[in-house]
């Protein structure tokens, strides 16, 4: 193999199963490819067309199974099985299904947010009671926060008609979080400012409040919500969908704020 790799016409096709560094004085590689070959049909069908349908959703079934046991028995038993001073070994799978190619995005998200997100939460509501001087306020203002995920939701799958729900979207709950607590500092910054008002009565305070904070929130909102929108525009399909689940949880957020 080491030899045929210098021949030219051989040459790429080896180059998919060896690092650049293989030769006959080199007998090493770093990485190596392994192909599984499957096609429809499948068994117990006729041909390819006889339910081709259900022939993809059964095969891009069977991918993602295989995908998740890749990246989690296999690579954990290679680890386990290396030697002490070898590299950590990786496996990286590609496959005609996107779900499949999705899981280890999946899993490196999920992680992140497992051991990420209850440390931001923590954090944002403890800066949430102290800028709010109020334990229930603090409190109330971060629930109204996550309040707006359940008619987002509604809207992205109900409203929209979307059907899948790519794990990347859950980096939204970060971003409402931020944008969500700055809406909750400028609404208590301008009932605090609203007290130095001249002869004003409560019900001024209030209504100079929602206008005020209102008019600077709403700005903010939509400028937040274009952005997000535009994402529409990248040719990747979980983006679009990032951004568009960002939009509807940025908006709802606003429209509960007020």
């Amino acid at each position: 193999l080491a030899l045929l790799s210098e021949a030219r016409v051989l040459a790429t096709p080896l180059g998919a199963f060896f690092d650049k560094s293989f030769s006959p004085l080199s007998l090493t590689s770093s990485l190596t490819t392994a192909i599984v070959p499957f096609a429809l049909p499948l068994a117990t069908y006729r041909n390819t067309l006889d339910r081709r349908a259900e022939q993809e959703r059964r095969s891009d079934a069977f991918q993602v199974e295989l995908a998740t046991w890749t990246y989690g028995e296999l690579e954990a038993a290679m680890a386990a099985g290396a030697d002490g001073g070898a590299p950590p070994v990786r496996v990286f799978m590609v496959g005609t299904a996107r779900e499949a190619n999705n899981v280890p995005v999946n899993t490196v998200v999920l992680n992140d947010l497992t051991n990420v997100l209850p440390l931001s939460f923590a954090l944002t509501m403890l800066l949430m009671m102290c800028h709010t001087r109020s334990c229930v306020l603090g409190f109330a203002g971060f629930a109204e926060i996550f309040l707006s995920l359940a008619p987002a939701l509604v809207v992205y799958f109900y409203v929209l008609g979307n059907e899948t729900f790519p794990v990347l979207n859950l980096i939204a709950i970060f971003l409402l979080s931020g944008i969500g607590a700055d809406d909750v500092f400028v609404y208590m910054d301008t009932w605090r400012h609203s007290a130095a008002l001249p002869s004003v009565t409560y019900a001024q305070r209030v209504h100079y409040t929602v206008v005020t904070a209102g008019a600077a929130m709403l700005v903010t909102s939509a400028t937040s919500i274009v952005a997000f929108l535009l994402l529409l525009s990248s040719p990747i399909p979980v983006i679009g969908s990032l951004g568009v689940f960002t939009a509807l949880c940025i908006f709802f957020d606003y429209v509960l704020v007020m």
